[in-house]
């Protein structure tokens, strides 16, 4: 996305004796050459396994920038705190959640708009989920993907909270929930007609607009039936490469079509992953799986 080209990243550099002694004075460094260069509205300080284990308290650092007119954002990443080992999105969002959303004041009611909340998603997967919020008149913001730091802060004021893919974005919304009283919609991922049927649905149920949801359904459904009319992938073998939590609604979707899956490739598996492994009864045993970034020449067939 283009707001990610303005991203400046700045290293601590840290040797063998920083990891000894501790790196605050660097890190002190790079924060306000970051600021002074780019006088940025949010710096995020990520930390390493490094400086978990050389104990650095970056935390209590950060009261020495209070004449900064920046958010200086630390994200832990020391490998044992996260619940999503692979990604540590949880981190990430746990970081946002404590110091950049902002509560609600007492007395303060919650606002007309819908958290939408997207981590990996690109910027064509947003905007087709808009167009369908767009149609039904639902105000909504992405979170944190493809936003500033402004909408971030504004998530505890939303009336509720969706989320495109539960493996990474589920954290965020629970935790609204928990500390804010967002309310979370669980919803199925927006992939083929089952899943982006349910998914309006849901939505529909929350703003009591069932009737021009179904509307909206059943005109878009008959559109893609005259479209996929006669099952376009039939007798065509499909390689399927998504998240693990979006791989069972693609094999649907390719069944739907009349098509079957030749092979998958997830970049990661897991503790999080076994339900929605459970949900891929219909795949072949014999369909081949790569559990790691594919490169090109294992996802093609002689």
């Amino acid at each position: 996305d283009g707001w990610q080209k303005e991203n400046r990243i700045y290293s601590t550099n840290l040797c063998e004796r920083d990891t000894i002694l501790g790196g605050e004075e660097k890190l002190r460094q790079a924060i306000n050459r970051a600021y002074e260069e780019t006088n940025p509205k949010v710096i995020f300080i990520v930390g390493t396994p490094v400086v978990a284990i050389n104990n650095d308290d970056v935390n209590s650092m950060l009261y020495d920038f209070e004449d900064i007119d920046a958010k200086i954002i630390p994200i832990n990443t020391d490998g044992f705190k996260t619940k999503t080992f692979i990604t540590g999105y949880d981190l990430v969002l746990h970081s946002l959640l404590c110091h950049v959303v902002k509560g609600r004041k007492e007395g303060e009611s919650a606002e007309e708009f819908l958290n939408v909340v997207s981590v990996s998603e690109n910027k064509e997967n947003r905007a087709a989920i808009a167009e369908i919020l767009d149609v039904l008149e639902i105000p909504y913001q992405f979170v944190p993907a493809g936003q500033d730091i402004d909408s971030i802060e504004r998530a505890a004021y939303a009336n509720a909270t969706i989320v495109l893919n539960r493996d990474e974005g589920e954290y965020f919304a629970k935790k609204l929930e928990d500390i804010y009283g967002v309310p979370y919609v669980v919803t199925k991922s927006p992939i083929g007609i089952r899943g982006t049927r349910h998914f309006i649905r849901q939505i529909a149920k929350l703003y009591q607009i069932e009737e021009r949801a179904e509307v909206y359904v059943r005109n878009q459904e008959e559109q893609i039936g005259r479209a996929y009319a006669g099952n376009p992938l039939q007798n065509k073998k499909v390689f399927v490469e998504a998240s693990p939590y979006e791989i069972p609604r693609f094999n649907t979707f390719i069944q739907e079509l009349g098509g079957e899956i030749s092979g998958l490739c997830v970049p990661y598996v897991d503790e999080n992953d076994r339900e929605a492994f459970k949900h891929l009864e219909a795949v072949a045993k014999n369909v081949p799986v790569i559990v790691a970034v594919g490169q090109l020449f294992e996802r093609s067939e002689e």
